[in-house]
Order: C-alpha cells, then structure tokens, then sequence
C-alpha cells in the first residue's frame, strides 16, 4: 500500500516537529527533506520503502543551487527498510 503526503503550502511548527521525529524514527535527517513545494514523502509499506524529495548537498552539508540560480537543488531518495515504516504523523 503507498501512501503519499505533499506539501503545497509553508509547514507549521507543531506539524514540522512532527515530521522530524517522524523521519528520525526512519534514519532520516530532517535538515534534507524538502517540506517546501512541492516537497513530499511517500510510503510503500508493502515495499518497506519511504520515497521523499531532498535537497542536493555537498560533503559539508551545503545545499547545491539548481540550474534557475533561484532555489535549491532537489532529487528524489528512496530508503530501504528492514519492517514496514511507522504511520505518517496525526497533526492536529
């Protein structure tokens, strides 16, 4: 089963907390998920994969510019995981 999150408008706090105990729970670093549009992470339980849109860093953790010259440089990762993950995160 996939299970897919997008966002399309800015993260508030309570719900940016969330997601980042969230991604730790999974061996993610917060710091690289793009939560911003059009930011995602999605889940195949089946799979055991968390699929999520990440910033593109260098060796010192500095974010690469994309072509534009206007924003950050992004690509898809995937994690492969030993159980199925956790739920997404209830915010309310």
């Amino acid at each position: 089963m996939v299970t897919r999150v997008e966002w399309n408008r800015p993260v508030a706090e309570n719900e940016r907390l969330a997601w980042c105990e969230w991604l730790r729970q999974h061996s993610i670093d917060p710091d690289t998920v793009a939560v911003v549009p059009p930011g995602f992470i999605e889940v195949d339980s089946d799979a055991r994969l968390i699929r999520y849109l990440a910033f593109d860093v260098n060796e010192n953790g500095n974010r690469y510019v994309a072509p534009c010259g206007r924003c950050a440089s992004t690509s898809v990762r995937v994690v492969q995981l030993e159980s199925p993950p956790s739920d997404f995160p209830v915010v309310s």
